[in-house]
């Protein structure tokens, strides 16, 4: 059994080597005589449009925790909300990136926008009183227009949350 085993194999092998030098010396005539499949009218599928490839929702990037040596730090909660419209209808699925920036870093959240084009993010920071807090906004539709929005909040000792209604009105282009 061991030698027709090993005769099959030893066959198996033969036919491989034989059928891969007849592919590889069909490709080599087919590319000598000029032969283009794109000629043909042949179009290589292309892979669909995905807007939401770079997953954003939720990501967060979160500030620096303050040493022990901070004193006067507080925990401010922004909160940033509002819809996004295009030509004064509701966009859907844009996505909204909110940047926070204070004097010991920044941080990063997204969102992509509800069916109605509401959208709320939700972020907080180590701040001590009456120092700036920095904010920015970039919002893409699905087709990639883009708006951006700044701004910028003093820390108030009494108030540790701060909203800001932001509505985001992506215009024709």
């Amino acid at each position: 059994m061991t030698g027709a085993t090993t005769r099959s194999e030893a066959a198996k092998g033969v036919v491989a080597r034989v059928v891969h030098a007849v592919l590889v010396s069909l490709i080599g005539l087919l590319n000598s005589i000029g032969f283009n499949p794109l000629a043909l009218g042949y179009v290589p599928p292309r892979p669909p449009l995905m807007h939401h490839e770079i997953p954003i929702k939720n990501h967060l990037i979160p500030l620096p925790t303050p040493s022990k040596g901070d004193v006067g730090m507080h925990t401010y909660t922004f909160i940033f909300g509002g819809k996004a419209a295009y030509h004064g209808q509701p966009m859907t699925h844009a996505s909204v990136l909110v940047r926070l920036t204070t004097p010991r870093g920044e941080a990063l959240q997204g969102v992509v926008t509800d069916a109605d084009g509401s959208y709320s993010v939700q972020m907080t920071a180590e701040v001590a009183p009456n120092e700036p807090v920095d904010w920015s906004m970039e919002a893409y539709t699905p087709e990639f227009k883009k708006v951006e929005l700044v701004g910028r909040r003093i820390a108030i000792y009494e108030e540790t949350t701060q909203t800001v209604e932001t509505p985001i009105e992506f215009l024709r282009g």
